[in-house]
C-alpha cells in the first residue's frame, strides 16, 4: 500500500496488483482503512506533502518497521492528522480506486 504515496502516476495495472494484495491479506475495509490512515499515513503523508525530491519506491523493510510503531491504538496526534486528511489526501484517490477493486463483487476470491 506504500506505493499509494509514491511521486508518481500509478498505472491501473499497478493498482490491480495492489488491490490484489489487500484482497489477499485476508483483511477487512475496516481493518485496511485502519492501516491506510493510522499505520501508513502518518509517516508516508510526510513524504508526499515535500517539494523536493521525487519518490520511486519506499524501502519495505523502512515501512514495516515505521508502520509497527504505530500498530494498536492510535494517539490523539495521531487521529485528528487523519481527521483533517493532510497525509492521507496524496493517496486517497488512488486508495478508494483499490478498495473498489479490492471488493467489488465481480472480482474472483
Amino acid at each position: 500500500m506504500s506505493d499509494l504515496w509514491l511521486d508518481t502516476e500509478l498505472e491501473d495495472g499497478h493498482l490491480e496488483w495492489i488491490a490484489s494484495e489487500v484482497r489477499g491479506a485476508g483483511l477487512g475495509r475496516t481493518e485496511l482503512d485502519h492501516i491506510f490512515r493510522f499505520e501508513l499515513a502518518p509517516f508516508l503523508g510526510t513524504y508526499a506533502q515535500m517539494i523536493a525530491g521525487e519518490w520511486r519506491e519506499f524501502d519495505p523493510e523502512w515501512v514495516c518497521e515505521q508502520a509497527a510503531k504505530r500498530v494498536g491504538r492510535p494517539t490523539l496526534w495521531a487521529r485528528f492528522i487523519a481527521w483533517t486528511k493532510y497525509h492521507t489526501s496524496p493517496a486517497q484517490g488512488s486508495w478508494e480506486r483499490v478498495l473498489g477493486l479490492a471488493f467489488s463483487p465481480s472480482r474472483p476470491e
